[in-house]
Formats: structure tokens, sequence, C-alpha cells
């Protein structure tokens, strides 16, 4: 059993088999959770992309597309805003971007997930949004028709009424 001692500031130092185990280094973040037992576990948020590699796979599982991977993103923005996550659009769309920048990923094209970055931290409506109407002008459309208000005047959509 590894013990360590809690400090007069409420410190603890973690002991380095732990450290190792956890593949934690100087400035790796922690989360503290309390299971159903009530018992504590410390998880690493300092996961390596390459750990991550057919972690989701099982045999006999149908490959998933990469434009289906786009768009689980953009279905992922939609739950990590919502209820219970309410995580702030600034820090989902830094994830994206630094998903975006791991050479381990594949992305049917980069450069059109920057560009709804881009019109998401210039406009007003949701990162989904935007990057539905960059695909769409990708592929040579010239407008995308929308019900979103947030829309309206934008060139690239068409509001519906």
């Amino acid at each position: 059993m590894v013990q360590a001692r809690l400090t007069g500031k409420g410190q603890v130092t973690i002991p380095k088999t732990i450290r190792d185990y956890l593949h934690l280094d100087t400035g790796s973040k922690i989360d503290f959770v309390i299971d159903e037992n009530g018992e504590v576990k410390i998880i690493s948020l300092n996961i390596a992309l390459e750990s991550l590699s057919g972690v989701l796979h099982r045999p006999g599982m149908k490959a998933v597309s990469l434009a289906d991977m786009e768009e689980a993103i953009a279905q992922g923005v939609w739950v990590l805003k919502g209820k219970p996550y309410k995580y702030p659009q600034s820090e989902i769309l830094k994830i994206i971007e630094l998903l975006l920048q791991s050479s381990k990923l594949e992305f049917v094209n980069r450069t059109v997930i920057y560009q709804a970055l881009k019109l998401n931290k210039l406009g007003k409506a949701d990162f989904a949004d935007y990057l539905i109407g960059a695909v769409n002008h990708f592929h040579e459309c010239s407008t995308t028709v929308t019900f979103d208000q947030k829309l309206k005047g934008d060139k690239w959509y068409q509001l519906l009424d």
C-alpha cells in the first residue's frame, strides 16, 4: 500500500510509483472521482492519443466513416454544451482545435473544420451550424438553408420563416 501525507495547506505529494503508473508529470491534470461505493479515485486527464487507438473497436464492428466522425464532433459539442455538462463553448472549441492538431487523428478535411471554428468565434450561431455551412460551401453549395435566426444575414445561409 502506498501512502501520502496531507500538509497544513491541504496539499498531497503523489508518490512516485503512483505518478509513474498514471504517467503524471509536472503540470499534469488529475480528476478526483467519488464512486458509488464512496471510494475516491484519481483519474489522469493526460491521456496520450496513441493509447486510445482501437479502444472502442469490437470484433465484427463495421468501421465508421471519417464523415461520420466529423458529424460526431458536431454532436459532441451540442451534448457538452447542454445538461448536465454545461461546458463553456470556448473550452469545447479549444478541445476541437487540439484534436485537429494531432497527427494521430484523420479528418476528411481539417481546413473545413478550422473554417467552422473561425466562423463560430466570429458569429452568433452554434458550431454545428457553421460546420454544416463550411462543408456545404466546400462542396460548392452557394447557400445552406436554415431555421436558425442567429444566421440571419450570413452570406452562406438562407433563413426559412
